[in-house]
């Protein structure tokens, strides 16, 4: 069995049926963190987790597991619906079991997962009505309120300082996740999508080194870090490669493939630790280490970049990255041997000690499952499609 089966093996008969049996709560949403007797620890119902859920839930179906996929991923929709997307649009940030706000400022990265969640389940169970109807009630919220002329969003009403390049990131995942339904005729989700991504190739990376920094000045000039260094975060130029490379297949734009393998290319250079075989938390623009311990989702996306690479990318590369991104699989098994159950996982793991004993983490689901799908081939429509 090679490790890409194994891994779906690990999905479909550990992740899925453990998930789907403790992770819903039957008072509304998804559980955030379980123990390690699977026990719930009691938490406030995030948006952007239970948008994550959704997307696993959908993962499920596109899969082919035998149990309630969609059942599960409905379960989360309607509390999302229901208690977390207001009438005009707007995405609360977490609310109570029982449905009352608990949070209820404003930040891109909830209105990014969101819109990927409700996209994720009228790609997989729809077309869908009611995912359709929130998210353009969303998206018309996002770029009235804090859409820039630039094609980027501001963080907050008035405009303040920092611009953060993840919740762009994450915004691109969702707006191409719309792009692939057939709710995009009028091309209104590509649109928002490549506002971003040609941002990102003309301004977002830096030159020297080729770098795409964590955050920014509102007129996007990189902020450093004590006024010396430049935050640069492995795994996002491996995500930011894998989604820019996604986005140049929709229109044609070879550019922003040269750009994914320049960003991608440094942090595995100088974010992938040898001895480990895993990808570090942060380093800085000149490569220098700033955070050796390594969590669990960088290392799924080292995998899915380099694997398309090895389909798409310059007959010369395909064979390094193939080896590449099975190193990265290899590593992320390893996170998840180290659960204390089947279906359970690891978080980070250190420098030095090891790996961290803490509650589970449901929000990291979305990330191996997602790297699980685009290597396995198991992906068909919508968020989950592939595109080569």
């Amino acid at each position: 069995m090679s490790i890409a089966d194994d891994l779906r093996h690990w999905a479909l008969n550990d992740a899925f049926p453990l998930w789907a049996a403790h992770g819903l709560d039957q008072s509304g949403g998804y559980f955030e963190l379980l123990q390690a007797d699977l026990s719930p620890v009691e938490h406030d119902r995030r948006a952007r987790l239970t948008a994550r859920q959704i997307f696993c839930f959908c993962a499920a179906r596109q899969m082919g597991w035998d149990g309630p996929a969609e059942a599960c991923a409905r379960h989360g929709l309607d509390f999302l619906t229901a208690n977390l997307i207001s009438p005009d649009g707007r995405v609360i940030m977490a609310c109570s079991p029982g449905g009352a706000v608990a949070k209820n400022g404003h930040d891109l990265y909830d209105d990014a997962f969101v819109l990927f969640g409700l996209a994720s389940f009228d790609a997989t169970f729809g077309p869908d009505p009611q995912a359709r109807a929130a998210a353009r009630r969303i998206a018309t919220h996002l770029v009235d309120h804090y859409g820039r002329e630039d094609g980027l969003f501001n963080e907050s009403v008035p405009a303040a300082p920092p611009l953060l390049a993840n919740p762009h990131m994450h915004l691109l995942e969702g707006f191409l996740a719309w792009a692939e339904t057939d709710d995009d005729v009028d091309r209104h989700w590509l649109n928002l999508a490549s506002g971003i991504a040609r941002r990102a190739l003309s301004t977002l990376i830096q030159t020297d080194p080729v770098v795409l920094p964590e955050v920014y000045a509102l007129d996007v000039t990189p902020i450093r870090q004590q006024g010396d260094w430049l935050l640069i975060e492995p795994g996002h130029q491996f995500e930011w490669g894998w989604l820019l490379w996604r986005w140049a297949g929709f229109v044609n734009e070879p550019a922003a493939r040269e750009a994914a393998l320049a960003i991608a290319s440094f942090g595995e250079n100088y974010g992938v630790d040898a001895a480990r075989g895993a990808v570090v938390n942060a380093i800085d623009e000149t490569g220098t280490l700033r955070d050796g311990n390594a969590k669990l989702w960088p290392q799924t996306e080292r995998a899915k970049f380099w694997h398309v690479v090895s389909i798409e990318g310059p007959p010369e590369l395909r064979a390094e990255a193939m080896a590449r991104r099975d190193q990265a699989l290899v590593c992320l098994k390893r996170f998840l041997d180290a659960g204390a159950l089947p279906g359970l996982w690891r978080e980070v793991l250190t420098l030095h000690e090891g790996f961290v004993e803490e509650p589970v983490r449901a929000s990291s689901l979305y990330h191996a499952l997602f790297a699980i799908l685009t290597i396995t081939g198991t992906t068909k429509a919508g968020s989950i499609r592939d595109l080569t």
